[in-house]
């Protein structure tokens, strides 16, 4: 499986403001089976994970795909909920014995294996972007990373989605020129970091036109793990970015430091650090030092650790 249309277009429809959510996960979609090559099959879907996994509303053309998703969903044991959250990118049938009830759901639907795609919105919702590929088919490193970057925006705009009323903080245009700015955006650093995080935009669709997940490197899914930049038409139609304020609820320990919760968040739900500090807009070697920081101030040292901590924590 592998990229052939530029990535950023997934990236718009990720972010576009549908009115509908079935519109929205269509969208999310058809886009997405447009970009990739090598599947039998795309899905988009949201769902609640817990000690189960209920699914909220889907979009996928084949009928026998929808029913064995929705059937394998219902009949999730707690593994199969821990599985999804090992990570931004799940290997679906994989691990599964020859006998697995889940398994042969799957090939009845005549969906070989799954890869997916998985943000994590806060701790138990998210937003997935399934493809259903051959029985062994390699994933590359190249479609790995991809996934992995697609599945920060799926988080960071379900968020959006999940708020009550969306937050602008600053509205800039595509070359990175401040029209309005409030709160923490005033901020002279902040004013800077937005700039180039929405030439980083333009940029990305430049890359993306010569290799189409090349873009996804200069787009990042948050900005100083505090807005979001979506891109709106105004009514005379012209183009702007909007900075919305979206960081992700955070583990509640007074001990920490706004940006320590939002590291130890992303990261107990199964993030590299890489990915943190892609889906953070942060550079990794500070979300190493934020992590390392906030573990010593816990009193914990492992991943598994912080995870069952977050859990005590709700």
């Amino acid at each position: 499986m592998r990229a052939i249309a530029p990535l950023t277009g997934v990236l718009e429809r990720i972010y576009a403001s549908d009115p509908t959510t079935q519109a929205w996960l269509e969208g999310i979609r058809a886009a997405a089976a447009s970009a990739f090559e090598g599947h039998l099959e795309v899905t988009a879907y949201l769902i609640r994970v817990a000690e189960g996994i209920v699914v909220d509303a889907i979009a996928t053309t084949t009928p026998s795909v929808r029913e064995a998703l929705l059937e394998a969903h219902r009949r999730a044991r707690p593994s199969d909920a821990a599985a999804y959250r090992r990570g931004p990118v799940y290997r679906g049938t994989r691990a599964l014995g020859p006998d697995d009830p889940l398994l042969t759901l799957a090939n009845r639907a005549g969906v070989p294996d799954v890869v997916s795609a998985i943000g994590f919105a806060d701790t138990a919702r998210a937003l997935v972007v399934g493809f259903a590929i051959g029985d062994r088919q390699r994933l590359s490193r190249e479609a790995r990373v991809a996934l992995s970057r697609v599945s920060a925006h799926l988080a960071a705009s379900y968020r959006l989605r999940l708020q009550a009323s969306e937050t602008d903080e600053a509205v800039l245009t595509p070359e990175g020129a401040l029209l309005d700015a409030r709160g923490d955006a005033t901020e002279r650093g902040a004013r800077e970091r937005l700039r180039r995080a929405a030439i980083g935009i333009v940029r990305a669709k430049r890359e993306a036109a010569r290799d189409p997940a090349a873009g996804l490197a200069f787009w990042t899914a948050m900005i100083d793990g505090r807005w979001t930049l979506v891109e709106r038409t105004d009514t005379d139609g012209k183009r702007l970015v909007l900075a919305k304020r979206n960081a992700p609820p955070s583990i509640a320990h007074r001990a920490l430091s706004e940006r320590e919760r939002a590291v130890v968040e992303r990261a107990a739900l199964g993030g590299s650090l890489r990915h943190v500090a892609y889906e953070l807009g942060l550079s990794e070697s500070t979300v190493s030092e934020t992590l390392s920081r906030a573990l010593e101030k816990l009193g914990i040292k492992t991943r598994a650790e912080l995870i069952e901590l977050r859990a005590s924590l709700g």
